[in-house]
């Protein structure tokens, strides 16, 4: 009875490597962070140096 809740979740697992989002979503996920948190970075950095160029960017307004 044990080993069949298990066999279950390893088919299910198998079953979501197959689609896209199964596969890569963690990868994307991950990039998109990184992605915001550099945007965040260069932000903080305009904002304290009062950069003005950088505050012009299209993201930042």
């Amino acid at each position: 009875m044990e080993g069949e809740g298990l066999h279950d979740q390893e088919q299910g697992e198998e079953k979501n490597k197959d689609t896209f989002w199964g596969r890569y979503g963690s990868y994307i996920l991950l990039g998109v962070l990184v992605v915001y948190v550099i945007l965040l970075g260069i932000g903080t950095f305009a904002e304290l140096t009062h950069n003005e160029q950088i505050l012009h960017w299209w993201i930042f307004r």
